[in-house]
């Protein structure tokens, strides 16, 4: 019977999910389940982290960090397009390039659009005899213009693997293509996961509150942000995610600001400090608490 941990940031950046993830796979991974990552929609700049640069150039396709840490903790052997069917490379912007254009206020306007720092976008599905097929979505606008920095020779080895590429030619269009499509790309790859681990462990995306198709249900929720992860009844959580969202954003997903007024967490626990580079199992025997609480409602699952 499946078990799916879905993890989730209460602040939009710096939560410190990946590693209070890499912990909590990594300590239930050593009790013996057999666990899998998932990280359905993710982004990462390709200058600022140039370690998962790196890997995209080796496999041809734009892989986020986080989903490689979170591979080692597990230590699945799996295609990283599974585990993180939706992922964006964004880019820095190119300040020169704004008074080039002869708009230079627009480059605030710029850095606080995420969309318009797109590089590329990748969707992958996997299909029914076990094929991937990668999709892939280049910004156009902002490096025909220049707006971004990029290195021509890195783009084109971190989309070599791409199935397709399409060029699209407005930021809107690229915002539309990514939300029509992400959701059963993340849908195909999660029903592929479940059929074949006993643990799914799902990272959010910066404060995203659901990253999931509405028909998903999950067996725990675990928020967390630098110090503290609160657990929540998954079944009072989604609830109070798609009350907000119909009642506030229903054109758009809600973040934790918008729900955690309305819900209490069940449990408390401490999250200690961990030093850059500590291995997975090390992080997992800071987090003992809460690989037990897992643990247990693993096991009560099973009963049932």
């Amino acid at each position: 019977m499946i078990f799916k941990v879905l993890i989730v940031g209460l602040l939009p950046y710096d939560s410190g999910k990946t590693t209070l993830a890499m912990g909590l796979i990594a300590g239930l991974r050593r009790l013996g389940y057999k666990i899998t990552p998932f990280k359905p929609i993710s982004a990462h700049n390709w200058y600022t982290q140039y370690n998962a640069t790196i890997v995209g150039m080796k496999y041809g396709i734009p892989l986020s960090e986080d989903i490689i840490k979170l591979v080692e903790a597990a230590e699945v052997n799996e295609r990283f397009e599974i585990l993180n069917p939706v992922d964006s490379v964004t880019a820095p912007l190119n300040p020169g390039a704004f008074w080039d254009w002869h708009s230079p206020s627009s480059f605030y306007t710029y850095a606080s659009n995420f969309f318009r720092q797109v590089l590329v976008s990748r969707i992958s599905f996997i299909l029914s005899d076990n094929r991937i097929v990668n999709y892939g979505f280049l910004n156009k606008f902002s490096i025909e213009k220049r707006l971004i920095i990029f290195q021509p020779e890195v783009l084109s080895r971190i989309t070599r693997k791409l199935s397709k590429i399409e060029q699209v030619e407005k930021i809107s269009f690229l915002a539309e293509i990514l939300a029509s499509n992400s959701m059963p790309a993340i849908e195909h790859s999660l029903d592929y996961l479940k059929n074949k681990y006993r643990v799914v462990a799902i990272e959010s995306f910066n404060d995203a509150a659901w990253p999931l198709p509405r028909n998903e249900s999950v067996d725990v929720v675990v928020a967390v942000a630098p110090g503290q992860a609160l657990i929540y009844d998954p079944e009072k959580y989604k609830l109070a995610v798609f009350l907000r969202e119909h009642v506030m954003k229903p054109y758009k997903g809600a973040v934790l600001c918008d729900i955690f007024d309305l819900i209490k967490p069940i449990e408390r626990i401490e999250v200690p400090p961990v030093s850059y580079g500590i291995l997975p199992d090390s992080i997992a025997d800071k987090l003992d608490r809460l690989v037990g609480i897992v643990s247990d409602k693993i096991e009560k699952k099973n009963q049932k």
